[in-house]
């Protein structure tokens, strides 16, 4: 897996991949192990945009995402069924939204969701 770029739209950017919330009191969006396996089930290939809601609020994610392979069709031992031998995602932006449509922060990992989409 591979990834480029990411641009937080808000928060203040610790570590790798996390956003931490600017002011004391904002509300914040926190993601679980299950909510990057939930963000890999939707990932759709090429150029797509992601929405995860949770808690009222909106996360989106604009990615790049590809797999590549092959389908095994040998005469006498293919089943048609398509092997996958390389995904890639790119992550270009991300922004989570409350229920106003203010921007927020959230705990976005992009490696999680990296990882989970293998």
């Amino acid at each position: 897996m591979h990834h480029n770029y990411i641009n937080y739209l808000n928060g203040a950017k610790i570590g790798k991949n996390i956003i931490a919330p600017k002011r004391k009191g904002e509300k914040f969006m926190i993601l679980e192990e299950k909510d990057y396996y939930e963000m890999a089930d939707l990932l759709e290939e090429g150029c797509n945009q992601l929405e995860f809601e949770k808690d009222g609020e909106l996360l989106v994610v604009d990615y790049e995402y590809s797999e590549d392979g092959y389908y095994e069709d040998d005469y006498h031992n293919g089943t048609g069924a398509f092997v996958c031998t390389n995904k890639e995602l790119y992550i270009k932006n991300v922004a989570c939204y409350n229920a106003d449509g203010e921007i927020v922060s959230s705990d976005f990992n992009q490696t999680l969701l990296i990882r989970k989409a293998a």
